[in-house]
């Protein structure tokens, strides 16, 4: 029997792959296996569920560390990776015609695919599906973490982790900018389109736990409402203080009402003592439909496409991160750039004010 594996990140990515199979973008199959990272184990589950998906098998995994800011949690990270490749050495991938991974660099991600197509299935198809801005990100010369390098030199060094969009193994990519997309063979692309269809809203608030309280927030959401996509931005050497400054800042500028929509990774209880929040663990796509914001402003979010998409007015905060961590022009030249048809550089910045 010939079975997909999808390879998840985050719980948006259970959207993602519902619309790119319920849109033909993947073969239909008898079964479709899933590896996700632990805490979204219940999240499939419902989804296969009150979509009545073909889902078989789910395997989970403990979700890597992060470890941008000082290489803060970098050891705990590296043997984390030591027991994530653990996990994936053990499932068998004899019987699977198609994998689908979110991001063909990711480490993990990188050792499952070489594993499938080299050792397993060299006519199985890999697919790649956009979830993230870093498919756009046309710097080749971007490092490896450390983390990655020294994995690749001690564990597994025939397993080569590579910048997203160049992975020679992967077969088609799913983008939903095709022509900003950074892959080795144009060809190769698909536009997809991740919309939420409006009759499926109400079954992704159940899969989501979307409640009836964050139901009427969101319809008493005026015009003249600012939504702000958070960032782990404490992981970049932003502290909280600095990003609430700055959004009391841009409300004053505006005069309008602002409502924060967190980050998984973020601690949100910051942002409650001063806005409206809405659930960090809910994606930003389920509770941008229907409803028209002032516009949408976020500094490193991939929400920021799909808010453009939906038809609101989307701002790339203009965020000036520490010189240790971050080359700042480099990164607003991405942005501004590469993105320029779908973001422009909002007129703030957190150092400067507005």
């Amino acid at each position: 029997m010939s079975k997909c594996l999808v390879m998840a990140n985050r719980p948006k990515d259970v959207i993602y792959f519902y619309n790119l199979w319920n849109k033909g973008f993947i073969p239909l199959q008898e079964s479709i296996d899933f590896l996700i990272c632990q805490p979204y184990l219940d999240l499939v589950e419902r989804t296969k569920v009150i979509f009545n998906l073909p889902i078989g098998k789910v395997y989970t995994f403990e979700e890597p560390l992060p470890t941008y800011y000082k290489n803060k949690n970098l050891v705990r990270n590296f043997f984390r990776y030591c027991k994530i490749i653990g996990r994936f050495k053990s499932i068998s991938l004899a019987d699977y015609r198609y994998v689908l991974t979110f991001d063909d660099s990711m480490l993990h991600h990188q050792f499952l695919i070489s594993r499938f197509k080299k050792e397993h299935n060299a006519n199985g198809l890999v697919f790649l599906a956009d979830e993230g801005l870093i498919l756009y990100d046309r710097d080749t010369k971007r490092q490896l973490g450390f983390t990655r390098r020294m994995a690749k030199k001690m564990i597994f060094p025939k397993y080569v982790p590579l910048q997203t969009g160049l992975n020679p193994l992967v077969d088609i990519i799913f983008a939903r900018l095709p022509e900003k997309c950074n892959c080795s063979n144009p060809d190769q692309v698909k536009k997809v389109d991740y919309r939420i269809a409006e009759e499926d809203l109400s079954k992704w608030h159940e899969v989501f736990g979307v409640d009836g309280e964050t139901l009427e927030n969101l319809r008493e959401i005026s015009g003249n409402t600012i939504l702000f996509l958070g960032t782990p931005f404490q992981l970049f050497g932003i502290s909280y203080d600095e990003i609430i400054n700055f959004l009391f800042s841009m409300k004053e500028f505006e005069a309008s009402d602002i409502i924060v929509k967190p980050h998984p990774m973020e601690d949100s209880s910051p942002y409650k003592v001063y806005f409206d929040v809405l659930p960090a663990h809910i994606p930003a796509e389920i509770l941008m439909m229907g409803i028209k914001f002032k516009f949408v402003l976020g500094y490193s979010s991939s929400a920021l496409i799909e808010a453009s998409l939906y038809g609101q007015k989307t701002y790339y905060l203009n965020l000036k991160l520490p010189e240790k961590f971050c080359d700042y022009e480099r990164q607003s030249r991405f942005m501004s750039d590469v993105i320029f048809p779908v973001f422009s550089i909002h007129p703030y910045n957190l150092i400067d004010g507005p």
